[in-house]
């Protein structure tokens, strides 16, 4: 016998792609803006890569306000953002071996962003064992 989905087993695929697609678009909006202005930034001078990650480091901390903090979200919005940004690169033409280090240490940016937001400020979940009765 094949069971049948029950309405809350879709309502809860449903908000769950929601959210799948609420991070790719956003990786995607990110990824490209920290892309166009990285690139405009690298045509000036090759040491603006630390404004370029600066921009990581803050888009990070802007995401988590949108986003959920659950991993698929997080990973989702990494990957679709780096993505972007290594497609922009490579056609900008920027050399294979600064996009690289480039996503490579956007990716850290990353990471440290999400973990900090995590860590320094956890989400506040209502407590029922103590509230009066």
């Amino acid at each position: 016998m094949i069971a049948e989905n029950t309405p809350e087993e879709n309502s809860k695929a449903k908000n769950k792609l929601k959210l799948f697609a609420k991070s790719l678009g956003l990786g995607i909006i990110e990824g490209g803006i920290t892309a166009g202005i990285g690139f405009a930034l690298l045509k000036l001078n090759v040491y603006a890569m630390f404004g370029i990650l600066f921009l990581w480091l803050i888009f990070g901390w802007f995401s988590t306000y949108l986003i959920s903090n659950n991993a698929l979200e997080i990973l989702t919005v990494m990957i679709s953002g780096n993505v972007v940004a290594s497609v922009i690169y490579y056609f900008g033409g920027i050399s294979i071996w600064l996009f690289s280090i480039l996503i490579g240490l956007s990716i850290l940016f990353w990471i440290i962003s999400f973990t900090t937001k995590i860590l320094l400020f956890p989400s506040k979940k209502p407590q029922e064992e103590n509230q009066p009765s």
